[in-house]
């Protein structure tokens, strides 16, 4: 019974001896993980971040421009009508550039779709023609045997008889 406690204590010895030696590997992997998805998150929020700035000086514009209207409605009636006129296409063209601007990142999306499955039909059309070369220096390297068979044979016009030997 004294030699079986012994192998066992080995092999858990070998199994912490693994575990010692991978755990440190598995924590870095992970750490690396960790850090890469933070990088990530760190980046789309500083796009992020500069689209709100970028936003946010456009409303601080817009709304400066529109107290400034205001103080003009209160003072001049008979701009009223100018000043809602003004305001409404300055709307409707801020409405439009957003339009145009969706419109513009969906046929990005769409390209970015498009050159994606191009590159995959690409990729698939180079293993195909990888095949087709690999192929064909196969049959170069068979020609060039049965040629030199044939020079070896003193080059005979007729093939050798089915019952003699082949050279290959």
């Amino acid at each position: 019974p004294g030699d079986h406690v012994a192998p066992r204590r080995g092999a858990m010895a070998r199994k912490r001896d693994v575990v010692a030696r991978t755990l440190p590997i598995i924590v870095a992997l992970a750490f690396a993980i960790a850090t890469l998805n933070t990088s990530n998150r760190l980046s789309a929020l500083r796009d992020e971040h500069g689209r709100l700035e970028q936003l946010h000086r456009m409303a601080t514009s817009d709304l400066k421009k529109l107290m400034a209207q205001r103080d003009c409605k209160e003072k001049l009636d008979a701009l009223e009508v100018t000043h809602a006129e003004d305001l409404a296409t300055h709307v409707s063209e801020t409405q439009m550039k957003i339009e145009e601007y969706e419109g513009a990142n969906k046929d990005l999306r769409d390209e970015l779709e498009a050159c994606e499955l191009a590159k995959t039909e690409a990729r698939a059309s180079e293993g195909e023609a990888l095949a087709k070369l690999e192929s064909s220096r196969n049959e170069a390297k068979q020609l060039e045997q049965e040629v030199g068979q044939m020079r070896a044979q003193g080059c005979r016009e007729d093939p050798p008889a089915p019952d003699a030997p082949s050279s290959s």
